[in-house]
């Protein structure tokens, strides 16, 4: 049964899962201004901000790029609210997660999928939606979260699992005061930290919600063990939202999100120092931040925008940041529309990965695109 998310008096089929709702789901330059001068592109610091910030150069323009469809000979079930990373460690992609109430874990590596569910004692429960990355400094992916919308009643998770040489581990009662239990959050491995960067989610509840909590909350997961941070300023609070390192900015770049009451936003941020400074930058995709990875080949983080109910046309749309501005890529080719895909960058196959989704006529995907 597709469950739809109530906005306003409206219910929208384009929303995620909530408990309560939906579910089928290069350089930086020193700037000593609060906002870059008229006519310039730069970071909008928000009020109380100290004056030391970050502003952007231009980066190079990305052209001919083409999305090329995969066809391996089998396939992860049609995905949506999945997750997917590459585990450098054991050189392969790991997808996990699903809007269906399923609990199995792929890897894909050299053009194939392959189910490795059978590999692992134990597994994540079934849910939608965790929140997934690759800790690089202590060599394995970690999970954490997500909702099980199939559950009576619905139930948010928040449980804290690693994954190494195809096993899944209940890290749980040793990670200390971890985020409370939510789906959506945002997780990204930032090396200025030495750990995993953390931010956002959503807690819902088990009937028509009128009282899910949006979170702005920052952490930091390293050597183990969960730390909610203090920067100064953050971002508003929002959930589904983008999270990618870009190693060419030195910070995380945050992009777009939905609000408690299904808005999108479509600003830019970048944590670096300690602290989040919005990206005054322009022209912005004005998408749902669904598939977006740093691609290193391209020095850019780059986003597949979907969800043309929000933003009409925007779904198929591939755009890159490399540097100062939101650039579309205008690839010449791309997946059909759709939104709720997920993406990765395969550090083994060397391109960009996207995986999965709902297109416009509300069917679940499981087709495999490449961006080179």
């Amino acid at each position: 049964m597709i469950r739809l998310r109530r906005m306003g008096n409206l219910l929208s089929p384009h929303a995620r899962p909530l408990a309560a709702l939906a579910l089928l789901t290069s350089a930086l330059v020193m700037s000593t201004a609060f906002a870059a001068p008229s006519g310039q592109h730069g970071l909008q610091l928000p009020y109380g901000v100290p004056s030391s910030a970050w502003t952007t150069t231009a980066g190079p323009h990305i052209v001919g790029l083409s999305w090329h469809q995969l066809k391996p000979a089998v396939a992860p079930p049609p995905t949506a609210y999945g997750t997917m990373v590459y585990d450098a460690a054991d050189r392969y992609v790991v997808l996990f997660g699903n809007a269906f109430g399923l609990n199995v874990t792929w890897k894909f590596a050299n053009g194939t999928w392959t189910n490795i569910t059978s590999l692992s004692p134990r597994s994540p429960s079934e849910r939608a939606a965790p929140g997934m990355a690759y800790d690089a400094k202590d060599g394995y992916v970690v999970l954490f979260g997500g909702i099980d919308d199939l559950a009576s009643p619905i139930t948010m998770r928040a449980d804290t699992w690693t994954f190494h040489a195809g096993k899944w581990t209940n890290i749980s009662p040793s990670v200390g005061t971890s985020p409370t239990a939510r789906a959506y959050m945002a997780m990204t491995y930032d090396p200025a930290i030495g750990g995993i960067l953390a931010f956002g989610g959503l807690q819902g509840c088990s009937s028509w919600c009128t009282t899910w909590h949006v979170y702005d909350d920052t952490w930091e997961f390293s050597g183990g063990h969960w730390t909610r941070l203090a920067p100064v300023a953050h971002p508003s609070p929002r959930d589904d939202l983008g999270l990618a390192y870009d190693s060419a900015l030195h910070g995380a770049v945050l992009y777009g999100g939905l609000t408690k009451y299904a808005g999108v936003d479509n600003d830019s941020w970048l944590y670096s120092g300690g602290n989040w400074s919005r990206l005054g930058l322009s022209p912005h995709p004005k998408v749902r931040a669904d598939g977006m990875a740093y691609d290193p080949s391209l020095r850019a983080v780059v986003l597949f925008g979907s969800n043309a109910s929000y933003v009409a046309g925007a779904r198929g749309m591939t755009w890159g940041l490399p540097g100062a501005g939101w650039q579309n890529l205008k690839p010449s080719a791309a997946p059909t529309q759709r939104d709720l895909p997920i993406a990765t960058y395969d550090g083994k196959d060397g391109y960009f990965l996207l995986f999965g989704g709902r297109d416009s006529s509300g069917n679940i995907l499981n087709d495999t695109w490449e961006l080179s």
